[in-house]
């Protein structure tokens, strides 16, 4: 994604960035039988998991709305 548009990986970082800032004032919703939340982006979702015990945020997958689902 990041050597076909530049400026879109760009604007993703930034609200991962986001999202590790405002870990801890937002509400997570679990994606529907699954272990993943998902961050909205325009047409991009950020799949993503928390493990509270090692603070820390896993991105599981970065892909356009309907391909960030598969898998």
């Amino acid at each position: 994604m990041a050597q076909r548009n530049p400026h879109i990986a760009s604007k993703l970082i930034q609200k991962i960035q986001w999202l590790r800032k405002n870990v801890d004032s937002i509400r997570h919703e679990k994606l529907r039988g699954r272990e993943e939340y998902s961050l909205h982006f325009g047409q991009y979702r950020v799949l993503y998991e928390l493990d509270w015990t090692q603070q820390r945020i896993v991105i599981v997958r970065v892909g356009a709305h309907n391909a960030a689902y598969r898998g």
